[in-house]
């Protein structure tokens, strides 16, 4: 590694991703610079679990051709549960083997049956006997931890609070994760946020409404592929460019922007084998534009959770390819005033467009596949008009209007 500072660059060899934490830091005080990667293999064992009060600001992470960002194999994944009803912040933890946990690592809970996302996080301080001692809870939302509850490493490459000014150029960020075999209790397991490629989050809740704190972040010729979580997750942030980057491989979604984050340009971004391509979650003004997307589910999936009346606005969906996929866009209730035009999506097996909001303006797309609606709609006043719809479905219909959408 060179890192560039307001002193002299200095060579520094990769040793761990702790001490790579420690010259973040570092660097930080310092007024911040570069870290620059020689091709080669960067092995992460932890990731990066950055929580400064106040935050880092101005660092650029470059990499080259050859780059790669390389978690450590986990012995421990899928193979360790709570053995008895515990308490959820009660700083101890029974569990059936905890000879495979590390203490000094960050992990989450999930719950038996693995439904909804995970009910805790916290950092494992040490053992006693078949117990875990726990501390610096993050995300817990329930009182008591289940017998049964999966326990799995938090690990992202980068998971970060308050950060700011940043970017990253020519990584590939390798999860190797088997995608067909890493599960469980026979179940595959998706991550969201674990087991994920970059994740910048900012607190925040459903009715908060300030404006994102995190600006300027940049990604820039970057690749994700094998993981079983998110490629790349923004949480009320500002200013958000994703361009010429690469998914590969996601078991989550490649790309999510939630909860108030604004200012987003995702440019020529490819998406292959991933559960969602894009989520657009509570954001606004966002461009999204020649892309080449596929995914097992959904292409782009704008969705909304906040109630605040200026999420879901002034987005922009335009030249993108959208291809092998159940539903190719699903626009959800009260996404307004957005504009979808010029796209491509081809070979969608359930629906070409669902569209749930009002007022929206659908043209010049076109939709093919071997589905039996092209275009849903369930909410009045949008605009759909030069749209090519065609199925290799006899039994199709090109557009299909339920309820609210037939009024004017």
């Amino acid at each position: 590694m060179t890192i560039t500072g307001t002193g002299a660059p200095k060579a520094v060899p990769f040793e761990s991703d702790i001490q790579l934490a420690k010259i973040i830091d570092d660097l930080c005080d310092a007024g911040g610079g570069a870290i620059r990667f020689s091709p080669g293999v960067y092995t992460f064992e932890h990731g990066i679990h950055s929580r400064r009060r106040d935050g880092v600001t101005g660092i650029d992470f470059v990499g080259s051709r050859g780059t790669i960002f390389r978690f450590r194999k986990l012995v421990e994944f899928g193979r360790v549960r709570i053995a008895a009803d515990a308490v959820a912040r009660g700083g101890s933890l029974p569990v059936d083997h905890p000879d495979l946990i590390e203490p000094g690592r960050r992990y989450q809970v999930l719950r038996p049956d693995l439904r909804g996302n995970r009910i805790g996080e916290f950092l494992i301080t040490g053992k006693n006997g078949d117990s875990l001692t726990t501390a610096q809870y993050e995300n817990v939302s329930v009182k008591t931890f289940p017998k049964g509850a999966w326990l799995i490493p938090h690990i992202n490459f980068f998971d970060t609070l308050h950060w700011a000014d940043i970017s990253f150029t020519d990584i590939l960020f390798d999860g190797n994760f088997d995608l067909t075999q890493d599960k469980l209790g026979g179940q595959p397991f998706l991550g969201h946020t674990t087991h994920g490629g970059v994740l910048f989050r900012n607190p925040y809740t459903k009715k908060d409404v300030r404006r994102p704190h995190t600006s300027k972040v940049r990604l820039e010729r970057c690749t994700f592929r094998s993981l079983l979580g998110r490629g790349a997750t923004f949480y009320n942030t500002g200013d958000i460019t994703l361009r010429d980057c690469r998914f590969e491989g996601c078991r989550a979604e490649a790309i999510e922007i939630d909860h108030l984050s604004e200012n987003i340009l995702i440019d020529g971004c490819e998406v292959k084998d991933a559960r969602v391509a894009i989520r657009l979650n509570d954001c606004s003004k966002a461009i999204v534009r020649g892309c080449r997307l596929q995914a097992t589910k959904t292409g782009i999936h704008v969705t909304k959770v906040v109630e605040h009346e200026g999420v879901n606005r002034r987005i922009s969906v335009t030249g993108n390819v959208i291809y092998d996929v159940d539903r190719g866009l699903v626009v959800d209730a009260d996404s307004t005033e957005n504009v979808f035009t010029g796209n491509v999506f081809s070979g969608c097996r359930r629906m070409g467009i669902v569209i749930k909001g009002p007022a929206n303006v659908f043209a010049g797309n076109s939709v093919t596949g071997h589905f039996t609606t092209g275009i849903l709609l369930t909410a009045p006043r949008n605009i759909i008009e030069n749209n090519y719809v065609a199925s290799s479905n006899s039994r199709f219909a090109a557009i299909r209007r339920i309820d609210a959408a037939k009024e004017k």
